[in-house]
């Protein structure tokens, strides 16, 4: 289980991102090793959902020099209740369970509009910036392409 933090970063959340990247990367390649033998995996990437996740967190304090910075922002929304959980639980499960059983499990499932809109927005992002760096990415080869 990822999640929409696993395509898709927070200020002030960074060790949660930190773990859902590396289950992204580890599923991915674990996906390739395990093809010949019929295997498949998936890794479902729901937006917040209303599971009461958030209930057990705790906060630290507010800290001055972060007052009014993204960090702050996104902890301030989080507190406030600001940070909406869109995603519905059973609906959620469901979407999952059936591409599961689907004839052609996809490797990522983005479960809910604001996960979709906003993993696509960020893989768009990062594709953006990549392309403005071929001629330097191409030019780093021992022999440069002519």
């Amino acid at each position: 289980m990822s999640s929409e933090g696993g395509q898709v970063t927070y200020p002030g959340v960074g060790l949660y991102h930190v773990t859902k990247w590396g289950i992204e990367a580890y599923v991915e390649a674990l996906s390739k090793e395990v093809a010949p033998f019929g295997i498949e995996c998936m890794l479902a990437e729901p937006r917040p959902t209303g599971t009461h996740f958030a209930g057990g967190l705790d906060f630290a304090a507010a800290s001055d020099p972060y007052k009014g910075s993204p960090a702050d922002t996104v902890r301030d929304a989080i507190l406030s209740g600001a940070f909406k959980m869109t995603g519905h639980a059973e609906r959620t499960v469901a979407a999952t369970i059936a591409a599961i059983d689907s004839e052609h499990m996809p490797l990522r499932l983005a479960l809910g509009s604001v996960a979709y809109d906003n993993i696509e927005a960020a893989l768009l992002g990062r594709l953006d910036l990549l392309r403005t760096q071929q001629a330097i990415a191409y030019g780093a080869d021992v022999e440069p392409p002519a």
